[in-house]
């Protein structure tokens, strides 16, 4: 038996839209940890992903919201920007997405990326 899936029930959105400040390396670990959720009608499986999930840290993603982490890459990449961190808008259900690729012990070089990154989130849903 399959039981309807209602992604409202388990992701509530408030329609709120929240402002997160990504850095290059923020950005580019975001970009890097999303795979895009390609959608399927046939079968029991609601959605495929491009890349498998099983294997690695990365988790399904709407195109929308890697469109959102792809131009703050480009916005944080782009040299006229001088190492400005990129402002994104995001729903809380796109910062809960988030939240689930934030392993607190990744870095990227030197820098704790994902503990900063993980506070941040956390921020600016409860803070």
């Amino acid at each position: 038996m399959t039981l309807p899936h209602d992604d409202e029930a388990y992701y509530p959105d408030t329609g709120l839209v929240k402002k997160l400040l990504l850095t290059r390396n923020e950005a580019l670990y975001l970009d890097d940890s999303l795979t895009m959720m390609l959608d399927t009608s046939e079968g029991v499986q609601p959605f495929i992903t491009m890349r498998p999930v099983m294997a690695s840290m990365c988790i399904p993603a709407p195109v929308d919201l890697i469109e959102k982490i792809a131009v703050a890459v480009l916005f944080t990449l782009d040299p006229e920007n001088a190492g400005q961190a990129a402002t994104v808008e995001l729903s809380e259900r796109d910062l809960f997405c988030l939240r689930e690729v934030t392993q607190s012990y990744a870095r990227v070089g030197d820098e704790l990326v994902v503990f900063n990154l993980k506070r941040k989130i956390y921020s600016v849903l409860y803070g």
